[in-house]
């Protein structure tokens, strides 16, 4: 977790005070014991042994909460995604059991919208990998069990990344975006220990009736070689305008000379939202 603490003031630059930030449910590859976590997939079961082949105890919806008692040494595969078994708790007002559910069932973080007084959740998950490239991430809001939306977009864009995500992931609400007077931005961070894997955030928005993708913005260093910085801008500040964010990406090259990073390119875009989607101006 070194490498989390010292970075955690990159991660939170220009974040809500207002806002939640879930430290890491999941940490570097594993759901952690002794934290709650909500079912991803549509349906699926808790079992009584860690394996698809064992008996079911129930079944479980997404949305459902979990609390995590410890992770088990067996493994599940699914999309070429490898995620290790958990022994967990469901709890309801009438039931308390326990037994084993696939971490590819599981979402990665959760929050809950409240826009025009009613609750959404969210929930992401990595839901495909290839190998020497990015994830994909899947994310859905639901409301009263059923899902609303579904957004699928590329997710850290890495050459190095594994069939096991062993990044650690969170989530803050960000409820003073200023995008517009009713849309709420989910930011997604992740970080990994390896400090040759990039850090960063993808971006969501929500209004009570669209899901979109903003952009994903990273921070990648190749000691002696480049140094990569993207961050965001909201409305409000350097003029960025309501309605739109402004992306600002900075590639820094080595210079032998002065034994440090120069500026060699910025590259700054602006991405719109009309409601209903996000498009580049």
């Amino acid at each position: 977790m070194n490498r989390v603490l010292f970075l955690l003031p990159f991660l939170l630059t220009g974040l809500a005070v207002s806002g939640q930030y879930d430290y890491f449910t999941y940490e570097n590859g594993r759901f952690q014991p002794d934290m709650h976590v909500y079912v991803f997939s549509d349906s699926c079961t808790l079992k009584t042994r860690p394996s698809v082949e064992s008996n079911d105890i129930i079944t479980l919806r997404q949305g459902d909460r979990l609390l995590v008692w410890n992770a088990e040494a067996a493994i599940s595969e699914r999309n070429g995604l490898i995620q290790y078994w958990y022994r967990v708790e469901y709890r309801t007002d009438s039931l308390a059991t326990n037994g084993y559910i696939s971490g590819n069932d599981l979402a990665l973080g959760a929050l809950n919208f409240q826009i025009d007084y009613r609750r959404d959740l969210l929930l992401f998950r990595i839901t495909d990998y290839r190998e020497a490239g990015p994830y994909t991430l899947t994310a859905k809001i639901v409301r009263d069990g059923k899902t609303l939306k579904t957004v699928r977009t590329p997710f850290i864009d890495y050459h190095l990344n594994t069939a096991n995500p062993d990044y650690s992931f969170s989530v803050l609400k960000n409820i003073q975006a200023g995008i517009d007077e009713k849309s709420e931005v989910a930011e997604i961070s992740y970080v990994h220990s390896q400090p040759e894997f990039p850090v960063g955030t993808l971006y969501l928005i929500w209004n009570g009736e669209n899901l979109a993708v903003i952009c994903e913005t990273t921070y990648f260093i190749d000691p002696e070689l480049i140094e990569f910085e993207s961050y965001l801008i909201y409305p409000g500040r350097e003029g960025v305008q309501p309605g739109t964010v402004k992306k600002v990406e900075i590639l820094r090259e080595f210079d032998e000379k002065s034994e440090g990073f120069l500026e060699t390119e910025r590259i700054e875009t602006i991405f719109v939202w009309d409601g209903v989607s996000v498009r580049k101006k």
